[in-house]
């Protein structure tokens, strides 16, 4: 039961969003966006410091992964989601 259990929890965290991790690697990164004429229209600057984040973002997401999931339902059910 146990492993199942491990098995489990295991799957719920590879396939969960890992939102708190993509918005630090995204931050991280920095990025641009283009409007329809192929001007800047907004402009973050890269931020690699924020990369000494990804060992505590990575834990984060693990922990709230069960929250995911519970929202992910509850959204199905309703038909709120996103």
């Amino acid at each position: 039961m146990k492993a199942i259990l491990y098995f489990a929890f295991f799957g719920l965290t590879l396939g969960s969003t890992g939102c708190i991790t993509m918005s630090t690697i995204d931050s991280a990164q920095g990025f641009t966006i283009k409007n329809a004429k192929d001007e800047i229209v907004q402009q973050e600057k890269p931020k690699p410091a924020y990369y000494a984040l990804l060992p505590l973002t990575i834990p984060a997401d693990i922990i709230a992964s069960p929250f995911y999931l519970y929202c992910y339902v509850a959204f199905e059910i309703t038909g709120d989601g996103p």
